[in-house]
């Protein structure tokens, strides 16, 4: 009856204000859906508990409010628990809203102005950028936005923007924000590359609007090079000796191009103390004004004449394009007053690489010149230095041999290592020459010997339960060699029928390489527990694989992707950024219903890898043919190839796992825990809720988000005040502590008010990481000692008590009718 009378109510409000016809224009039906269903994936719908509730059987936290379309989107942009949805809706959504508020709680509701809907389009819906180099500006590329001809209003563009800290920028266009694209017309924003990094770059374009969805997204792409120009000289110093006013013979300087780019040649110029007893031999084919293409080398030859006797010593200058300009060579010349030998290396280091301990490697080696005018005799040639020991000389140089006036010979020098690690020597050469003992540097590593090594990306399968005799989705592992020599696979075998294995594995899988196993079950017994073994030449040789299985003689669901999906790849995203979710949804095949058990995401980069349960969550029930949908995200730590596999349990047949891949490109933070934490408010407002002394509110949540590029470990999360953390059955809830937020990750806590007193009460949520950054959000609640009626939906005291008075009266009326003798003298004598 009390029913009946707000319905009676209602429509004498309604009747009185002509509201039917104004509520006929809005689409209610569609406000009931936008309040019911989560309008951001991963977040809460308008109806959660946490939030406003079911309407119209537990209106709360003001939702009353809502019967105004202004008022709601004031709300979106100023309440910090609704600040998720801001810019999510569209004004007409809004007054759709409004009107299933209305037309469930009543109340006259209001409606923001809206004109026709506009009708846009974004073309093209992603750029890709050719080849940049690293520093430079590419070429503007546009993207159009357009209103359809058929558009009922006005497209307004309120934002353009870029992903932050991206090397894209927009550079002009037509667009702008504030911009009204009339039906059937266009405007135009421009989009440059610049990159600050070498390797793949990607961002997102974003464009707000009054149209469907609110925006607009253009994916952005581009490859940065670097073709800067580069150069090398050897040697960087040449030793002269000569008869004070002869010429000496050339000797060279390679000028190398070690860059991507041209290296321009400037000038070469002599300069130092005595530049005049040299000259640059016109027989160079370096020039000034010349250019070396990458890849390629010039020479400079120089020769000298002294015209003193002693230490004639000068520098040869190379300016070019190429950082470090201008390169240096030093000249060191002696002035004899007699005809005297001379040294000149082509070298005067020599890398000797890694070698295995106790073996001897590849030898190296010198030629030495004798650029004097007499002949060379040594009186010593060795190794010295720590690790001289571990050098092996060699070659035609020797002592007490001679070496005419520009004659040859040469020295080899080759490591063998007698422990590991880095070894430095150098090669000692004492002559007849002016120049006295010279050295050529040493350098190399000891290292073991090359092995292989298995590194599986799971060590145990289970494939839960399977029905007798059908096959089940196939399981996936990765064997990667992970060592330093390569695996030579003897045999990958299954110790079980019911177990097939399949594999690209090469007899031979070069070190770092890897390849994959395919393992299916298909039970014929009730339990079964075998093993894939790997024979190899690892010295772990052989490697298990455990396999698990239940077989059922009941026909049991099966659930599938659809689509048939097995792989999710992700765009290339910069580390600590968070990339576009993409959606999976789970169908269950039947025969008959399944529980959904636990979802997770295995192998090294699991990390890299987010799921949202959605609807997914462990214990959900699908009826045959029913389906769910759950959100995948990629969040590099670092930079580099990342990959993991996503798996499902439940009561039935196991869906195929599904390949996660993703790049993540750019500068690492690192992963550390001194990450830093934001909350999504700073208030958590109880004040609306309208509770007794003794009562406990619905819990309201807030996010926690990491917002740096490194990893963020929460450490403590505490409360203050008559307000109680609580666990909640949210996919994102932090479950407890410690816990590590990988960069750009989330998760949500969540708080009830449970007052003891009367009156207001404040508290705080503290959020603290293991680094000391701390993050608070205020708490706010009022409550009563007295029972009260508030809340969207409610009818007032007044109404009661009027309802109240004429319930009252009705049944005073029936009970004198029934009692009075002429009542009674009409009655049955059974009655």
């Amino acid at each position: 009856m009390a029913q009946g009378l707000r319905v009676f109510l209602r429509g004498l409000v309604i009747a009185a204000c002509g509201w039917s016809a104004a509520v006929s224009a809005q689409d209610a039906a569609n406000g009931q859906q936008l309040y019911v269903n989560p309008k951001v994936a991963g977040k809460q719908s308008c109806s959660n508990s946490a939030c406003h509730g079911s309407l119209p059987g537990n209106p709360q936290n003001r939702i009353v409010g809502g019967i105004s379309g202004p008022r709601i989107r004031t709300a979106l942009g100023g309440v910090s628990q609704m600040s998720f949805l801001a810019g999510k809706f569209t004004d007409s959504e809004i007054n759709d809203i409004a009107a299933y508020i209305a037309g469930t709680l009543g109340g006259t509701p209001s409606y923001i102005p809206v004109s026709g809907a506009p009708s846009v389009g974004v073309s093209p819906a992603s750029l890709q950028f050719a080849s940049q180099n690293i520093g430079t500006t590419s070429a503007a590329q546009s993207v159009v936005v357009s209103n359809a001809a058929g558009a009922a209003g006005a497209l307004m563009i309120s934002g353009i923007e870029v992903t932050t800290g991206s090397d894209f920028e927009v550079s002009g266009g037509s667009c702008a924000a504030g911009t009204s694209v009339s039906a059937g017309a266009s405007c135009s924003v421009s989009v440059r590359f610049k990159p600050t990094a070498v390797g793949a770059r990607a961002a997102s374009l974003t464009i707000r609007h009054n149209g469907a969805g609110s925006s607009s997204t253009v994916s952005l792409a581009g490859t940065a090079v670097d073709e800067s120009p580069a150069v090398s000289l050897s040697p960087t110093s040449l030793s002269f000796s000569r008869v004070v006013g002869g010429t000496s013979e050339p000797q060279r300087v390679t000028v190398s191009s070690t860059g991507t780019a041209a290296l321009s040649l400037s000038s070469i110029t002599l300069s130092g103390a005595q530049p005049g007893d040299y000259l640059v031999d016109p027989a160079s084919t370096c020039v000034a004004g010349g250019s070396v293409a990458s890849g390629s080398s010039c020479f400079v030859a120089v020769r000298f004449k002294p015209t003193a006797q002693g230490a004639r010593n000068a520098s040869l200058a190379i300016a070019h394009n190429a950082a470090g300009s201008p390169s240096m060579v030093s000249l060191v010349g002696t002035g004899n007053a007699s005809p005297l030998p001379g040294i000149a290396l082509d070298a005067t280091t020599l890398d000797l690489g890694q070698q295995v301990v106790g073996t001897t490697g590849a030898a190296r080696t010198v030629t030495l010149t004798n650029n004097g005018e007499s002949g060379l005799s040594f009186t010593s040639i060795r190794a010295a230095g720590a690790d001289a020991a571990d050098v092996v000389l060699g070659g035609t140089c020797a002592v007490g041999a001679i070496v005419p006036m520009q004659g040859s010979c040469t020295l080899t020098a080759a490591l063998r290592p007698s422990t590991l690690g880095s070894k430095a020597a150098s090669i000692e050469i004492a002559s007849n020459a002016p120049a006295g003992t010279v050295s050529i540097g040493l350098s190399g590593s000891g290292i073991n010997v090359p092995a292989p090594e298995v590194s599986l990306s799971q060590v145990a399968l289970g494939f839960g339960t399977v029905t007798l005799g059908t096959s089940s989705a196939p399981r996936v592992i990765t064997l990667a060699n992970s060592g330093s020599g390569p695996l030579s696979i003897t045999a990958i075998n299954s110790s079980s029928t019911e177990f097939t294995v399949s594999h690209d594995c090469p007899a031979s899988l070069a070190a770092k390489a890897s390849c994959r196993l395919s393992v299916v079950y298909r039970p014929a017994t009730a339990n079964a527990s075998e093993s894939i073994l790997v024979v190899s030449d690892a010295p772990s040789s052989p490697n298990s694989i455990v396999l698990t299985g239940l077989g059922s003689d009941t026909a049991l669901p099966a659930l599938g992707w659809q689509g048939g999906t097995t792989s999710l790849g992700f765009a290339a995203t910069a580390v600590g950024s968070a990339s576009a979710g993409q959606s999976l949804v789970l169908v269950n095949q039947g025969p008959g219903a399944v529980t959904l058990g636990t979802i997770g995401v295995s192998g090294t980069d699991a990390a890299a890898f987010t799921v949202t349960a959605g609807g997914c969550a462990a214990g959900t029930r699908l009826a045959q043919g029913a389906s769910c949908t759950l959100q995948v995200g990629f969040v590099p730590s670092a930079a580099g190839a990342h990959g993991a596999l996503l798996q499902v349990s439940s009561d039935g047949t196991a869906p195929p796992a599904v390949q996660l891949s993703g790049t993540g490109v750019g500068a690492s933070g690192g992963a550390t825990s001194g990450g830093s934490i934001a909350a999504s408010a700073t208030l958590l407002d109880y004040r609306s809720v309208g509770l007794r002394t003794g009562q406990r509110s619905q819990p309201l949540a807030v996010v926690l988000r990491n917002t740096s590029a490194a990893n963020a470990t929460i450490s403590t999360v505490s409360t203050t005040g008559p307000f109680v953390l609580v666990d909640t059955s949210a996919a994102d809830a932090c479950r407890s502590v410690p816990w590590v937020l990988p960069p750009g990750g989330s998760c949500s806590v969540s708080v009830v008010y449970a007052p003891g007193v009367s009156g207001d009460s404040s508290g705080v949520l503290t959020v603290q990481t293991t680094a000391g950054q701390k993050s608070e959000v205020m708490l706010a609640g009022q409550s009563s000692a007295q029972m009260t009626n508030v809340g969207g939906g409610a009818i007032e005291p007044v109404l009661l008590l009027w309802f109240a008075l004429i319930v009252a009266a009705v049944l005073a009326l029936r009970s004198n009718r029934i009692h009075t003798p002429t009542n009674r003298s009409k009655e049955s004598p059974d009655a």
